[in-house]
């Protein structure tokens, strides 16, 4: 590939929901634009990018995407390689990666995303998915591609691009905590214990709810705030009435302008069972949030315990209430915890490091390619 070449990159995307997988698109759109990259967004028309800032120039096709093994979708999306003939096909989730492979041309590089960290499905089929068919995988931390190299997937195969924080939208913000506090319904005197996700089980907001409700029974001023809608919200609000701290817990559902809302928090927790690459935590602590997560897929590779925040062992009530305890009681060693964090994770994370990792591979990707024709 010549250094002057424009590099054709179609991104491929099913979700239908808005995640953090989405705006990591987004975001790296935003920066592949800057760059001789000529981007072609593929993605249902329900698909929550249509609605997202995308950057000018990317165009943008929609598919139905049904399912992996949705055939129009794989027909239309070959006519549109053999159309436009991409150098890489990059698949951004599950569905997606199914669909790639099926459609693709050998005209293509595939490269596919593993943004989770629980175990591959295994099937009659998870040799071809996992297999050669794909160039290269990218995992967005450790524990993800640790996975992927148990259903046999080479090191080689596999570059760990972490997923980055939108250093902008914490540069320019000017929110303030009590106009933060005021816009969730709550008063400066208020302890506030907030999270951001989306309401699933893997999540565990039960678990989070029951390890708190006796820490918020002796504390009647704190308010648990989560942040986020999902399949298990009315789950969850039937567990803050049975738990008889309803009016302790607010629901504030989902949100775009979270990194207006996280001056609010006094301490932020994840308490996942299962994770990926959380980007609320890195989110939280650019912030300058104080958080304390379970220890709980790549989350170890955001948080230093002691350090940047605490972790805690999966499902470990105790000590995680206890730690939550520790940071109310603790103003200092809150504000300590969250700048160490702050400055951490704007040195490490920041929107231009990813893209520029996935560009490197790109390019490494069409120059094997160049060499073995």
């Amino acid at each position: 590939m010549a250094e002057n070449d424009v590099l054709r990159v179609f991104h491929l995307d099913s979700a239908r929901r808005p995640g953090g997988g989405q705006m990591q698109i987004t975001l790296l759109l935003r920066e592949l634009a800057a760059k001789r990259v000529e981007n072609t967004l593929i993605c249902p028309p329900q698909s929550p990018l249509a609605s997202m800032e995308l950057p000018p120039g990317v165009r943008q096709i929609h598919l139905p995407i049904r399912g992996e093994w949705d055939v129009w979708s794989v027909i239309r999306l070959r006519r549109l390689l053999r159309r436009y003939d991409p150098d890489i096909l990059h698949a951004h989730d599950a569905r997606a990666h199914t669909i790639c492979l099926l459609a693709r041309t050998t005209r293509q590089r595939l490269i596919v995303h593993r943004r989770v960290s629980f175990p591959v499905s295994r099937h009659f089929l998870t040799s071809w998915k996992y297999g050669e068919n794909v160039d290269h995988f990218v995992a967005v931390c450790q524990a993800a591609k640790d996975q992927l190299g148990k259903v046999g997937v080479p090191d080689s195969k596999i570059t760990v691009i972490n997923s980055a924080v939108d250093e902008r939208r914490f540069n320019d913000q000017k929110t303030s905590r009590e106009s933060a506090r005021a816009e969730l319904g709550l008063i400066d005197n208020q302890e506030i214990v907030g999270t951001v996700s989306r309401l699933t089980r893997e999540k565990r907001h039960d678990w989070l709810l029951e390890t708190l409700a006796p820490m918020v029974r002796n504390r009647p001023g704190v308010r648990i705030v989560l942040i986020g809608s999902g399949p298990e919200e009315s789950h969850i609000q039937g567990v803050a009435n049975r738990l008889r701290i309803v009016d302790n817990v607010i629901f504030a559902g989902y949100r775009e302008d979270v990194c207006r809302l996280l001056p609010a928090f006094d301490v932020f927790v994840l308490s996942s069972e299962s994770e990926g690459y959380p980007i609320s935590v890195a989110e939280a602590m650019a912030a300058g949030c104080a958080v304390v997560c379970t220890d709980s897929g790549g989350v170890r590779e955001i948080v230093t315990s002691d350090k940047t925040g605490y972790l805690v062992p999966v499902e470990d009530s105790v000590a995680f209430r206890d730690r939550v305890m520790s940071l109310l009681d603790s103003p200092a060693k809150r504000r300590s915890l969250g700048e160490t964090a702050r400055q951490w994770v704007r040195e490490k994370w920041g929107t231009k490091v990813m893209a520029d990792s996935v560009l490197d591979l790109y390019t490494r990707m069409v120059r094997l390619r160049s060499r073995e024709s």
